[in-house]
């Protein structure tokens, strides 16, 4: 089978390599690493390096994020796809297993993720 882009998460300045043998090349920006408090002064330089090789080197950037689309626009000068993370839309169920719950429709929240303290829903 052939391809006609490479799509990569991550890794941006490497993205480059592919086009090295006629590939093209797609870089998906899923978030800002460098601006996250765990990273040190020298590694949120380079992950600041990739999101300028995230612009530069691939064929196209992919963002997941209307956020992150606006600041390439902004900062990068750039029109990135947006392309949200997610699943296909299905049509809207009766939900009978929140009854077992003691749930009412429309009355309770549903929170999906992980727990990293980036993402709480409530941390200021």
């Amino acid at each position: 089978m052939r391809h006609r882009a490479l799509s990569r998460s991550g890794a941006s300045a490497v993205s480059f390599l592919p086009r090295l043998l006629g590939k093209r090349t797609v870089v998906t920006v899923q978030g800002l690493d460098w601006q996250r408090k765990k990273w040190g002064r020298l590694a949120s330089a380079v992950l600041r390096l990739g999101e300028r090789a995230s612009v530069h080197l691939p064929d196209a950037t992919m963002v997941v994020s209307l956020a992150l689309q606006q600041r390439y626009r902004e900062e990068h000068r750039i029109e990135p796809f947006y392309v949200p993370n997610g699943g296909v839309l299905r049509e809207r169920k009766v939900p009978d297993k929140i009854f077992d719950w003691g749930l009412e429709p429309g009355k309770y929240i549903l929170f999906l993720g992980r727990f990293p303290r980036r993402k709480m829903p409530l941390a200021g």
